[in-house]
């Protein structure tokens, strides 16, 4: 029986230009901001431009799909936690942007990992609040 070697041949993840040493830097605050700032205004005054991060997805009743944050959310904001809502509202040409995160779970962390609260991420945004501060209007 005649065994072929793999090696020195071409598998189909070869030619596609990634691998570990060119993976690209996260987006910087600054970047962020500036981000943040022409889509503020793209919107035009007096609008409110609300981007809602995805939720988590369970596969069974104790395991869930490995999480993706929205593309938007990941490219203005660069949130990757699941259940954000991200408001900015440009009222009269000034830029206001509000981040809404869900409350910490201490239970649910010994299985998910850490999260972070408001105390943990206010260094990345000026204005956070709880998610449940949100009030729905019927």
């Amino acid at each position: 029986m005649l065994i072929k070697s793999w090696v020195g041949r071409q598998t189909m993840l070869d030619g596609h230009g990634l691998d570990l040493s060119n993976i690209p830097d996260p987006s910087s605050v600054e970047e962020r901001s500036s981000r943040q700032a022409n889509i503020g205004q793209l919107c035009g005054e007096d609008s409110l431009l609300i981007i809602v991060n995805n939720p988590e997805a369970t596969r069974s009743a104790d395991v869930e799909y490995p999480y993706r944050a929205s593309s938007d959310m990941l490219y203005f904001v660069g949130w990757e936690r699941p259940d954000a809502v991200y408001c900015l509202a440009n009222t009269s040409g000034e830029l206001n942007s509000i981040l809404f995160i869900p409350p910490r779970d201490v239970l649910k962390e010994t299985w998910t990992g850490i999260r972070l609260g408001l105390d943990g991420a206010e260094k990345q945004f000026p204005q956070m609040y709880f998610i449940n501060a949100v009030c729905y209007l019927k």
